[in-house]
């Protein structure tokens, strides 16, 4: 802009100058050597049409002009550009809705574990903090997956080549299967039912007492690498879901002795609960059993039921 005004003010010097020399040369003319008192034309702003004399209409007679300085455009002042505003980083993108987000596919991985059992690994992001089940051989093991949607645990084997399957609450299904050795080296029950947690296993090895060494329970399972004794495993989460205990011990064990215990409490009382059994006997699956327990009345809420349960053979095909 300030190129513009300096072009502006050098054509308009030039029109004035040349007004000027027409306006003395019509003053020559006419013999106006001297300005009349009254007339001065310093500072007009309309320099052409004063200067424009030969124009004037007829019976009019100019006995004088005085050109004043022409006094100069005022410069402006100079405009300082802003400088632009900062606009900083670009806001990111916001993230997706939980319930958008992608996560991983779930996976289900076995290996083996000793006592001739199975380690199995859930994997399920999108299945975070959910109830899971694992389905064996007509068993319904229930899990409870963590807040990363991962569960890992030892599981039962009733088959040499054991094929496990995983039901996740969104109605995905994974399966797969693994070959499971030294099954044949031992004896293994397993006792299930449907609804509040009514039994409990008992395992009284080489002749022990109530509470004793020797007695394998739900409050002392033992553990499945310790040798010549066995161990249990129990399953079970919401009161009217699958529950399942497991006791496995060493073919060759002897003085042995199983029972299955029916507390009578609030829920059992004037019932009749009902379980099934299942042995493997080793390594040959046995058809399964169901076992009926007539609980007492509520007018007698003390006191154990106890069914004695089958003995496991004794056998020498172990190591």
């Amino acid at each position: 802009m300030r190129a513009l005004h300096k072009i502006t003010t050098a054509a308009m010097m030039v029109t004035l100058a040349g007004m000027m020399g027409h306006v003395m040369q019509n003053a020559s003319q006419f013999g106006l050597a001297s300005q009349p008192a009254g007339l001065d034309v310093a500072g007009l702003t309309n320099v052409t049409a004063v200067a424009n004399i030969a124009d004037a209409p007829a019976g009019v007679e100019v006995t004088g002009v005085r050109m004043g300085v022409v006094a100069e455009l005022p410069a402006l002042p100079r405009r300082t550009v802003a400088a632009d505003a900062a606009i900083g980083p670009l806001p990111l993108a916001e993230a997706p809705p939980a319930g958008f987000a992608r996560c991983a596919a779930p996976t289900l991985k076995l290996a083996p574990a000793a006592g001739a059992s199975v380690l199995l690994s859930i994997s399920a992001p999108c299945a975070a903090d959910a109830a899971a089940e694992i389905r064996h051989e007509g068993l319904v093991i229930p899990v409870q997956l963590d807040a990363a949607g991962d569960w890992s645990g030892l599981v039962p084997a009733l088959a040499p080549v054991a094929g496990y399957a995983l039901d996740l609450p969104d109605g995905q299904t994974l399966a797969t299967a693994i070959a499971v050795p030294g099954l044949e080296a031992v004896n293994r029950v397993v006792v299930a039912w449907t609804g509040a947690p009514a039994f409990l296993l008992n395992a009284f090895e080489r002749g022990a007492s109530w509470g004793g060494a020797g007695h394998v329970r739900a409050e002392a399972p033992g553990v499945p690498d310790a040798a010549g004794t066995g161990w249990l495993l129990s399953y079970g989460l919401a009161e009217e879901g699958p529950h399942l205990q497991v006791y496995t011990a060493p073919a060759g064990l002897t003085g042995l002795a199983l029972d299955l215990e029916a507390p009578v409490s609030d829920v059992t009382c004037g019932t009749d609960l009902r379980v099934g059994m299942r042995r493997v006997i080793a390594g040959r699956a046995e058809a399964s059993e169901e076992i009926a327990v007539a609980m007492p009345g509520c007018d007698d809420r003390l006191g154990d039921v106890v069914v004695p349960l089958p003995d496991l053979p004794v056998s020498v095909a172990t190591n």
